[in-house]
């Protein structure tokens, strides 16, 4: 598979940033030199083409000078075929589910169809802000039970089909067989590996241990080796509220999430392709799980952030890596 910042090599840059719209009101790196905030001591020279931006506290999006930039998609931008347009004033969870999510994080470009010019895009949306997505805010306690699931079916992750415009940069939607959305809401994920059927994961709704429904917190995440998406959740323990359900014997390992009174029935890295599933619950907050190749071609998962800083171990699961058209139901990570 070619590798996704291929895109990212050509004299204009497709996308960039926070978010997936972009671009509106951006200006070039000369004017932001313009208005510099202090001196600084330039480090070494990387891999990237062109010349930093300098550091500046203008409130705009700005380009290195030979490049611009464009809106690819939207928040509220139909997604799935046959999704209605967005308004600001009729938001549905039904609507939203069909629709890009809020928020953007990690974005991921997955080339497919051995063409240059087409390719998935998949963008995880962390979190919302109700205070800027509702006209007539008031407080969170005043929200209707509709703008929550609202809310939530903003949350997960869209994958939405891009075309490139001809030979000027640009990038658009296209409907596409692939296009979907994963929410928050009502997207059932398969446990599978060691956690699975572990008595912490069993609830009222799936005594078995095997199933969740939907994702949030969708922060960082990677791409894998064999073409599917990890998107890593995190900071789960901000949606428990009350409650002491957590066994005696528990609570003092469950005091390193921030919250000793809830079993942890989140923070998994889930992974998405065709028929792919989540991988493993999370040993602490998971902003992304990047997967590559070493030199004996195994797939490694490195040890980043949180992960590391809460000694988490290497995360395995049995088997091979999934070729082409295959799934991967089993494979081994090393951490």
């Amino acid at each position: 598979m070619r590798r996704p910042d291929r895109y990212l090599r050509s004299g204009r840059l497709p996308f960039t940033g926070r978010s997936c719209r972009i671009g509106a009101a951006s200006i070039p790196a000369a004017a932001a030199a313009a208005a510099p905030v202090a001196t600084h001591k330039p480090g070494r020279a990387g891999p990237l083409t062109f010349k930093p931006i300098p550091p500046n506290q203008l409130d705009t999006l700005i380009v290195p000078n030979g490049y611009d930039s464009s809106v690819v998609i939207r928040w509220g931008d139909p997604v799935v075929p046959g999704a209605p347009a967005f308004d600001l004033a009729e938001q549905t969870a039904q609507r939203q589910s069909q629709q890009f999510g809020y928020n953007n994080d990690f974005v991921g470009v997955l080339p497919f169809g051995g063409r240059d010019d087409r390719a998935l895009l998949v963008v995880n949306h962390e979190y919302t802000n109700e205070e800027l997505m509702f006209p007539g805010f008031t407080s969170l306690d005043a929200l209707s039970v509709e703008r929550l699931r609202v809310a939530m079916a903003a949350h997960g992750l869209s994958v939405v089909e891009i075309h490139r415009v001809g030979h000027t940069g640009r990038w658009r939607p296209a409907g596409g067989r692939y296009n979907r959305r994963i929410t928050a809401l009502a997207t059932p994920f398969r446990l599978t590996g060691p956690a699975a059927g572990s008595p912490l994961l069993r609830t009222a709704a799936d005594p078995k241990g095997t199933t969740v429904i939907g994702t949030l917190n969708n922060c960082s995440g990677g791409v894998t080796p064999w073409g599917t998406v990890l998107s890593g959740e995190e900071n789960f323990n901000q949606y428990f509220v009350g409650g002491d359900q957590a066994p005696e014997t528990l609570k003092p390992s469950l005091t390193r999430y921030g919250d000793p009174h809830h079993r942890p029935l989140s923070e998994p890295v889930a992974q998405v392709g065709a028929g792919a599933g989540a991988l493993r619950p999370g040993q602490a907050p998971e902003r992304g799980a990047p997967v590559r190749l070493d030199r004996r071609g195994r797939p490694v998962r490195p040890a980043l952030g949180a992960a590391q800083a809460h000694r988490a171990g290497p995360a395995q699961a049995r088997g091979r890596q999934r070729h082409r058209g295959e799934e991967r139901a089993r494979g081994r990570v090393h951490g």
